[in-house]
């Protein structure tokens, strides 16, 4: 319709300027009327130029639309001149393109935007890398897992990382153990590819299942305690209340009869004695299996870190003056204030001050710390840290193991519960040592 008023628009024009051509003829000719034929020229020139800027208008506005989209300039907008209707049409429906290009183009950066944003915000690591090795793409949650900004080719990666992403099959799933300034990592890995313009790409995924696997070993061991803690109780509660009765009987029995031989009853007496306290001993080590099964569900409350740390302080000021160790904190003013539950949380700290206590050695200059901050994710990080005798890499991998301790009268539960506390705050706990120089023990939560 469009092309059609513009054939009939051009050829009216033509028409006029031949019909002008030949009315001029004929006055110059014919006529010899010379003063009519110059307005006839004057007429024709104005035709001429009315053409002319009819074509070149036309022909501009044209070229300024294709080049707009083809440079993505949708915003482009032209006047509608209603006195000339085909062209009202034309530019409308440049107007309507470009509007629809528009359109196109901001759902289709929206999209990218939105695609952009969940790869960063998803906690699975990506890295994407060309056949040449060349790094694409690496995502927040891989620059947090890793410690590590974008690396130009996979060479420029930590050896260690370099040789683990070699080592994964395309198609395959790997399970690593990967540490990195001390904290602990078990890392999920998978491999896959594409053709993306011709061209061959790598994915690789690297997701930090630690969390989950603590949880699933932690539930393991409740269950194996609750078992536990059951049938010895069961066995053990009798055995206990019959050997102090036969035990009692048995004195009395020796007091007012003397039925037997002293040397006799004296020896079955320091028997019973023997199993009573074995007994008492079995009933306390299920208490510990008792108190690491039943952990309460945490009552949040606001607690003012200075007030509790000040707590721990006046708890331990003889133990620390005697040792000569220095206690100080420092807390970041944004993270002054915890949600959680007092009790369960003091109790954790307590056992990891206490732990600081006894790794340090007689030397002067003990020192413990604790700082507490804010972390990118929002949550608080606690670091209670000493410059004792460290922990060995060997004993390192077991001090989460409930019973496991290194101490002469520990119980080894101590830092097994504190996890699990941690763990129900929706927390974690590692621990970054290093012997002969001290430890750290960290606490997101």
């Amino acid at each position: 319709m469009i092309n059609k008023k513009y054939q009939i628009g051009f050829l009216v024009r033509i028409l006029l300027l031949t019909l002008f051509i030949a009315l001029l003829m004929y006055m110059l000719i014919i006529e010899k009327q010379y003063l009519r034929s110059v307005y006839l020229i004057f007429l024709i020139i104005y035709l001429i130029w009315s053409i002319y800027r009819y074509i070149t208008k036309i022909t501009r506005d044209f070229y300024t639309f294709i080049s707009a989209l083809a440079n993505e300039e949708y915003s482009i907008q032209f006047a509608e001149d209603k006195s000339n209707r085909s062209l009202q049409i034309l530019y409308h429906l440049y107007n309507t393109t470009a509007s629809r290009f528009q359109k196109v183009k901001y759902e289709r950066d929206l999209q990218h935007v939105f695609l952009e944003e969940i790869m960063q915000q998803i906690e699975v690591g990506i890295l994407a890398f060309d056949k040449d090795e060349k790094v694409l793409l690496i995502n927040k949650a891989y620059s947090e897992l890793f410690r590590c900004k974008k690396p130009q080719t996979l060479a420029d990666l930590n050896p260690n990382i370099y040789s683990i992403i070699k080592e994964i099959k395309l198609g395959a799933r790997k399970l690593i153990y990967h540490s990195i300034d001390g904290e602990k990592l078990i890392l999920s890995a998978h491999s896959t590819s594409f053709v993306l313009k011709g061209k061959s790409m790598t994915l690789v995924y690297f997701h930090n299942i630690k969390t989950e696997m603590d949880e699933q070993e932690l539930e393991s061991w409740q269950k194996l305690f609750s078992v536990l803690t059951h049938e010895i109780m069961n066995s053990v509660t009798p055995i206990s209340s019959l050997s102090s009765s036969l035990n009692s009987k048995l004195k009395k029995d020796i007091v007012e009869f003397g039925a037997a031989e002293p040397k006799t009853l004296n020896s079955l007496s320091e028997g019973l004695e023997a199993v009573a306290l074995r007994t008492k001993g079995l009933l306390t080590f299920t208490e510990s299996f008792r108190k690491l099964s039943k952990v309460p569900k945490p009552k949040i409350v606001e607690i003012e870190l200075e007030i509790l740390f000040e707590r721990i302080n006046t708890l331990f000021s003889s133990t620390f003056q005697t040792k000569g160790i220095v206690f100080s904190y420092l807390i970041s003013p944004e993270a002054s204030i915890l949600f959680a539950d007092s009790q369960q949380i003091e109790q954790v700290l307590i056992n990891l001050v206490q732990n600081s206590i006894d790794a340090q050695s007689t030397n002067s200059g003990s020192k413990i710390i604790i700082k507490v901050t804010k972390n990118y994710e929002g949550k608080t990080e606690i670091s209670i840290s000493d410059n004792g005798m460290g922990i060995s890499d060997e004993i390192m991998e077991k001090v989460f193991i409930p019973f496991f301790t290194t101490k002469e009268k520990g119980t080894g539960i101590g830092l097994s519960l504190s996890r699990q506390i941690i763990r129900m705050h929706g927390g974690i706990i590692g621990i970054n040592s290093k012997t002969g120089e001290g430890t750290t023990v960290s606490i997101k939560i």
